[in-house]
């Protein structure tokens, strides 16, 4: 056979491999395979269920959505028993974009009732997107004991309990961001005014509490009982301007006119309190009853709000009305004006802060009748407002006297007169009148002797031979006289 003379030109070669086929002298490829075939039915339901499972666990939704659409119950139905064990949430949607009838077949044949009303909720859902004209829809997800499908323009839900609603705007973004942790919306969106500010917002409720949206922004309130009972988003709250969040042993969420605190103990209790009287509260202290109308002994009218620590050991009270900002009693107060009959007794309203004494240590509060002392580790002890006007007519004497020592107590024959020992001297009031006796110190001290927790005095403080009438550069101090409602 005679040799053949080259050409000059490259051999046409092919070689061949698992990757395709090389043609020609460069490295181009070509693919030697066509469409990947869909997986067989009957052919799978063949194999092991789980190793079956896994093969279709690798499918995507809508390659999944085939098969079953495809597949025969007889012929899956051990597939279906596993896929239902291991593989809920991606065999439910599948199954959702399957006709309500071949869908219904294939649940029966997973032997179990879990989504046996998923091929209903499918329907629901799309003839609610269909009339309000939705597109781009994701796949149904199984949702606490319902399902929601995602759109563009917002989610559709559908549970036995609530039926079908939907969440859009500024709550359904609301939602998607926070996972929807507060259930199943129980209500339609809806537009709402607080009538504090005339500030518009909409509102939706949903089975663990209510989102509210404004100007102030977007916020789920848990507490929404609470916020119902003082009249909701037209009561005296308004909308929510803050998260609920960690407060002093409670939680407690901000509003625009107030504050609502949320507490377990045996169970949540909620308490919602005006900004004046939550912002009186000191760090430390709670709200454990709601506002109250109280009038004083006076006749006056005020706001009353019981509080505590988080151990209940110490309770305490604040007091407001529209002339006094809100006025915090301390506990050591509390105790002494509560034992005497809070605001029905002779001191009425607290109508000022604590005022702390920076030498003494010892701190005092104002009320309607009188003012109250007290100081660490001792009781509290109250003195008439008749009486304090009589001492702080003289700068000096007010110096001389003190704080009190004993509570005011009878004297005299039948009880006729008052005496009140201080520091630095004793006053007394009969028939109307009071005067004041010094001990003859020049600095205020405490007399040798006061009352026990009986309510009697010693025999030395009782001795009137220790104190001499007060006076001044100008001559003797002339006693004052008490009015009757003074007295």
């Amino acid at each position: 056979m005679p040799k053949q003379e080259p050409s000059g030109e490259a051999p046409d070669v092919s070689v061949s491999g698992s990757q395709g086929v090389q043609v020609g002298s460069g490295n181009t490829m070509y693919a030697s395979w066509g469409p990947k075939p869909p997986l067989d039915p009957a052919a799978l339901g063949a194999l092991n269920p789980h190793a079956a499972v896994a093969r279709l666990q690798e499918l995507s939704h809508n390659e999944l959505v085939d098969f079953f659409a495809r597949a025969q119950p007889e012929d899956v139905s051990e597939i279906l028993g596993v896929f239902s064990q291991v593989g809920l949430s991606k065999l439910a949607p599948a199954l959702a974009d399957i006709n309500r009838r071949k869908a219904t077949e294939l649940i029966r044949a997973t032997g179990t009732n879990s989504i046996d009303q998923l091929p209903e909720a499918a329907e629901a859902i799309a003839r609610t997107a269909a009339r309000l004209k939705w597109a781009d829809t994701g796949p149904l997800e199984i949702f606490d004991a319902g399902y929601a499908r995602r759109y563009k323009n917002g989610h559709v839900f559908w549970s036995y309990e609530f039926g079908t609603r939907t969440t859009a705007g500024t709550i359904d973004d609301f939602c998607i961001a926070n996972d929807i942790r507060w259930g199943f919306p129980a209500d339609d969106q809806k537009a709402v005014r607080s009538m504090s500010s005339l500030t518009d917002g909409i509102m939706q409720g949903f089975e663990l509490g209510v989102v509210y949206s404004s100007k102030y922004g977007t916020y789920f309130v848990s507490a929404h009982s609470s916020h119902e009972e003082e009249g909701g988003v037209q009561g005296w709250l308004g909308f929510p301007t803050g998260e609920e969040g960690n407060g002093n042993f409670a939680r407690l969420q901000n509003f625009e006119g107030g504050t609502v605190y949320t507490y377990i103990k045996e169970a949540p209790e909620s308490v919602a309190l005006p900004r004046e009287i939550a912002d009186a509260l000191p760090y430390g202290w709670r709200p454990v009853s709601k506002e109250a109308l109280v009038n004083s002994s006076s006749g006056m009218t005020a706001v009353h709000v019981e509080g505590e620590t988080e151990s209940g050991a110490y309770e305490t009270v604040v007091y407001w009305d529209e002339k006094n900002k809100p006025v915090f009693l301390e506990p050591k107060v509390w105790v002494y004006y509560n034992r005497l009959g809070a605001e029905k007794s002779w001191l009425g309203f607290p109508v000022g802060r604590t005022l702390m004494q920076p030498l003494s240590g010892i701190a005092r509060q104002r009320f309607e009748g009188g003012t109250t002392y007290w100081e660490p580790g001792k009781d509290a002890i109250g003195v008439r407002k008749a009486v304090e006007d009589f001492i702080f007519q003289d700068r000096d004497l007010r110096w001389r006297l003190g704080f009190p020592v004993s509570e005011e107590q009878p004297e005299g024959i039948g009880a006729s007169g008052s005496i009140q020992f201080f520091q630095g001297g004793v006053i007394t009031c009969r028939d109307g009148k009071y005067e004041v006796s010094l001990r003859p110190h020049s600095e205020p001290e405490s007399p040798p002797g006061k009352a026990d927790e009986s309510g009697e005095v010693s025999e030395a403080t009782s001795n009137r031979q220790l104190y001499r009438p007060y006076t001044t550069g100008k001559g003797s101090y002339r006693p004052g006289r008490l009015t009757d409602k003074e007295n």
